[in-house]
C-alpha cells in the first residue's frame, strides 16, 4: 500500500486539499456574500450552503481513497478526476468574481487557480510524456529512414 501511496501522492495531495477547501468554506461563512443582484452573485451565494462542504468532503476522501489504493475499475480515477476538476474549477472562478469586486485579491483564489491548473497538467502529463520519449527513441535510433 505504500508504494501505491507514493505512487499516486499527486491525487492524495489533492484529496487533502480537497477536504482543507472543506474546512475553509464551513469555517469561514459567507465567503461568498451577495454585493449585486446579478444572477451569478446568487449562484455564487450558495456556494455558501452547508451541504457543499459535505460534498466536497465526499470528494475529498473518494480521491484519497483512489490515490492510496490505485483504484482503476469502474473508472474510478476518471471520476475523481473529473469531480475534482469541476469543483476546483467552480470555486476559482467564484474567488476571481469575489475578489473582483471587493478589490482585494485573497490566498484562495491563488490556490484554487493553481490547484486547477495542477490537476489538469498532472491528467494529461502521461500522454505526453510518452509522445516525448517516442520521439526521443526515435532520435537515438538515427529518425524516420526513408528509403
Amino acid at each position: 500500500m505504500l508504494v501505491r501511496f507514493f505512487k499516486n501522492h499527486f491525487w492524495v495531495e489533492q484529496g487533502t486539499e480537497t477536504l482543507w477547501m472543506a474546512w475553509y468554506l464551513e469555517y469561514f461563512q459567507d465567503s461568498f456574500a451577495a454585493h449585486d443582484h446579478m444572477w451569478i452573485d446568487s449562484m455564487f451565494g450558495h456556494l455558501d450552503d452547508p451541504w457543499v462542504p459535505m460534498i466536497l468532503t465526499a470528494i475529498g476522501i473518494f480521491a484519497l481513497i483512489v490515490g492510496i489504493w490505485d483504484l482503476h475499475r469502474f473508472y474510478a480515477r476518471q471520476i475523481m478526476v473529473g469531480s475534482l476538476q469541476f469543483v476546483w474549477t467552480l470555486f476559482a472562478v467564484a474567488f476571481v468574481w469575489h475578489d473582483l469586486h471587493t478589490g482585494m485579491l485573497g490566498w484562495m483564489t491563488g490556490i484554487s487557480v493553481i490547484v486547477c491548473i495542477r490537476i489538469f497538467v498532472n491528467y494529461i502529463k502521461p500522454t505526453f510524456h510518452g509522445k516525448m520519449l517516442e520521439n526521443e527513441i526515435k532520435l537515438v535510433n538515427g529518425g524516420d529512414k526513408r528509403e
